[in-house]
């Protein structure tokens, strides 16, 4: 599915705005981070079986949020 080298952290973007979630990948991967998105707490969940180091995740969403 994602070619990702084994030592290369995984880090997973929930947010509900686009133009947010566009520019916080675009800095997280300038570090070199494997950086994969979702636009809803309920797409989060999708990756909930997928190896992932870090979740950044926005706390006011619809009706699945960050404090959820």
């Amino acid at each position: 599915m994602f070619a990702v080298d084994s030592l290369q952290k995984r880090l997973l973007v929930v947010e509900d705005n686009d133009v947010q979630r566009h520019a916080t990948m675009e800095l997280l991967k300038l570090p070199g981070y494997f950086v994969m998105a979702a636009n809803s707490g309920e797409e989060a969940l999708q990756y909930i079986d997928k190896k992932i180091d870090l979740v950044v995740i926005d706390f006011n969403m619809g009706a699945l949020t960050g404090g959820d």
